[in-house]
């Protein structure tokens, strides 16, 4: 499930199953609250074509505006699992030191391949 360049959201309580290869996928947003979802059974799609690992696919079970350079502001992703995915629970980008209620209590587990349960990075430097 995409959700792009939208503003106002909430989404809650919703169950997503069996998708290639990602989950919930967030960018280009604002005002965008996702909190008390299961995204669960992801796997690798199977028709990707590559030459000896040339080609990383991206995959995961919420990616929250990781995907690309649109910016997001205002994101909150709370009380979230992830279970039985590829590559890495969560991929988000960081937060600014003491904030905390932007990004909390979620849980990832059951994660096949590198980055295992949260993957956080920086597009910019915090602050």
């Amino acid at each position: 499930m995409v959700v792009s360049n939208s503003a106002n959201v909430i989404l809650k309580n919703n169950n997503l199953f069996k998708f290639r290869p990602m989950g919930l996928v967030i960018k280009g947003v604002r005002n965008v609250t996702v909190e008390g979802n299961v995204v669960s059974a992801i796997v690798e799609r199977e028709t990707l074509e590559y030459d000896g690992g040339h080609i990383v696919d991206k995959g995961g079970g919420y990616s929250i505006c990781a995907l690309d350079s649109a910016k997001c502001t205002n994101i909150k992703v709370r009380n979230n699992i992830a279970a039985g995915v590829v590559y890495a629970g969560f991929i988000t980008v960081g937060h600014d030191c003491g904030d905390y209620n932007k990004f909390d209590g979620n849980v990832a587990h059951s994660v096949k391949g590198l980055m295992a349960g949260h993957g956080l990075y920086f597009k910019e430097g915090p602050g």
